[in-house]
């Protein structure tokens, strides 16, 4: 009896002390409280816009290369750089480059 007392007290003194992660698989008997657990109705309004991103780009991008992608043909699923992108990039890389920094001596 006075090891279930000291177990209870332990519990309530861990709740006390606030929320803790599991170890390994303690979280399948672990006894969890309703502040313990996040549902899809705890998400901020943030957190689902950047959902509905994610979905619209894998549905729209993702999915209709989705075989390309899985054999690895990116050349084929990557998009093409404009003209624009083209003349910037050549741009970035016409500058003379600055000679690399000294080393440091000990």
């Amino acid at each position: 009896m006075a090891n279930t007392a000291k177990a209870i007290e332990g519990r309530e003194a861990a709740r006390e002390a606030g929320p803790r992660q599991p170890g390994g698989g303690e979280y399948l008997v672990a006894d969890a409280t309703r502040d313990d657990v996040f549902t899809p109705e705890d998400f901020t309004e943030e957190q689902k816009a950047i959902g509905d991103s994610t979905e619209a780009f894998v549905r729209d991008e993702v999915r209709p290369r989705a075989e390309e992608l899985e054999k690895q043909h990116f050349a084929s699923t990557s998009r093409r750089p404009t003209a624009a992108s083209n003349s910037t990039r050549r741009r970035a890389c016409s500058r003379p480059r600055s000679s690399p920094p000294a080393a440091r001596s000990r």
